[in-house]
């Protein structure tokens, strides 16, 4: 077979690419959607009726256009968890109850030990500031920040 030459123009090919129609996928199902929609749009045009499309399109316009003003981002306050429990100590309790621990720890170092440290800093945070913290609380925001800054 010799090679076939064409000479379209684009105006020429682009007419005749919109006379043929789009070829339909293979499958039966798209072959069958793709008929159900062409008799659709054939009961639409005998009864008088624009398309969907067209009819949500002026649905639209009549509508009043609402001015919808962008969300102001509320940014959380510094120091404070997003979500969650409130913190128990404030970062000032904080530093100084670890600050006080670490002053105590170097003139009695069995203070390390937990069993020892945890009622330690606890009777500091009841008789400082009159909060009566958990074990855990204490290891989390205090004993063991101190620990790891010492050693």
């Amino acid at each position: 077979m010799g090679k076939a030459k064409i000479d379209l123009t684009p105006d020429a090919a682009t007419e005749k690419m919109a006379a043929q129609p789009l070829p339909l996928a293979r499958s039966p199902f798209r072959q069958e959607m793709a008929a159900q929609q062409e008799s659709l749009r054939r009961i639409g045009e005998k009864l008088g009726m624009a398309s969907v499309a067209e009819t949500l399109r002026r649905i639209g316009e009549k509508l009043p256009k609402a001015e919808i003003a962008p969300p102001t981002p509320q940014e959380p306050t510094p120091h404070q968890p997003k979500r969650g429990r409130k913190p128990k100590f404030t970062r000032d309790q904080r530093q100084w109850l670890r600050e006080q621990y670490s002053r105590d720890l170097k003139g009695n170092p069995q203070l390390a030990l937990d069993k020892l440290a945890i009622p330690h800093v606890k009777q500091l945070a009841k008789t400082e500031f009159g909060i009566e913290a958990e074990a855990s609380t204490l290891l989390k925001q205090v004993i063991r920040p101190v620990r790891r800054s010492v050693w």
